[in-house]
């Protein structure tokens, strides 16, 4: 066996050659106590190098020593700051555990994770996936000066719908559901990219039922009614809109026909159609 053969050489001569070849096919076999070994001879016999506590790092990872792990890649992040692949790494391992802390809704436990990689993240997909996260957990947070301030960078990132979906979150969160919903209708006006309609119809839709149906039990039905005709602008078979308008407006039969042509099995669409005949004559 080859690596039998550089291990009894090695051990003989202490050549380079022999040195790094054990290095990298110890970390190739995961012979785990052997690399280990081999990265401490080469930095005592050669030099340190960023490469060297990369390996370390991944060993512990593989050999399930998450602490070791974590420990060597502070003290390689200490030691060369600006190293592009040790940055990176770094900062994949804090995404990881902000994620887990995300996914667990723990917003105020993810933010200061998230802040430090965008403080030293050199990797331009790495950065737009943090600030994408921050404006989440911002938003989440209800720290809206910090969301607002995230969205201009995020317009570096993500097309302008996107980022004017954001924003109206936040205009919903502080109860200016007027403006949030206006936002969105004018960003569904102003694009033509069928992706972009779709998420801004379903925006608008998550914010406006439980607005109309608010507005309706205060007894504001114009309102009602100019917020369920912007939702069928958006979405002409909305059931919910449709339904609604029937009872918003002062003339529903403007509504009622086109409701039961699209729900002809609904049966309170039956009922009212069935009502609108009778009063016709029909």
């Amino acid at each position: 066996d080859s690596y039998n053969l550089y291990t009894r050489a090695y051990n003989r001569t202490h050549s380079s050659e022999s040195l790094e070849y054990l290095s990298s096919e110890s970390f190739r076999r995961n012979y785990y106590d052997d690399c280990i070994h081999y990265i401490d001879e080469t930095r005592k016999r050669r030099k340190d190098a960023p490469n060297l506590w990369l390996m370390e790092y991944e060993v512990y990872l593989r050999s399930n020593h998450p602490d070791m792990a974590a420990k060597t890649l502070e003290m390689a992040e200490a030691k060369y700051p600006r190293e592009y692949d040790i940055n990176i790494a770094a900062n994949r391992a804090r995404m990881r555990e902000a994620a887990d802390y995300m996914n667990e809704e723990a917003w105020a436990k993810a933010i200061p994770i998230l802040e430090k990689i965008h403080s030293y993240c050199v990797d331009d997909e790495m950065m737009a996936n943090t600030v994408r996260r921050l404006t989440t957990c911002y938003i989440n947070k209800n720290e809206f000066e910090k969301a607002r301030e995230i969205l201009k960078e995020k317009l570096r990132y993500e097309p302008e719908w996107v980022v004017s979906s954001d924003y109206a979150n936040i205009l919903a969160k502080e109860g200016r559901l007027d403006e949030s919903l206006d936002l969105i209708y004018r960003e569904f006006v102003k694009t033509k990219d069928t992706t972009a309609r779709k998420a801004l119809t379903a925006a608008y839709e998550e914010r406006a039922i439980p607005y109309i149906k608010s507005l309706m039990q205060e007894g504001s039905s114009p309102k009602a009614l100019r917020v369920c005709d912007n939702l069928l602008s958006l979405d002409p078979d909305n059931y919910w809109a449709l339904r609604y308008a029937m009872q918003a407006s002062p003339t529903p039969e403007l509504y009622m026909a086109k409701a039961y042509s699209v729900y002809p099995n609904d049966v309170y669409f039956q009922q009212k159609e069935a009502t609108r005949l009778s009063l016709a004559g029909e």
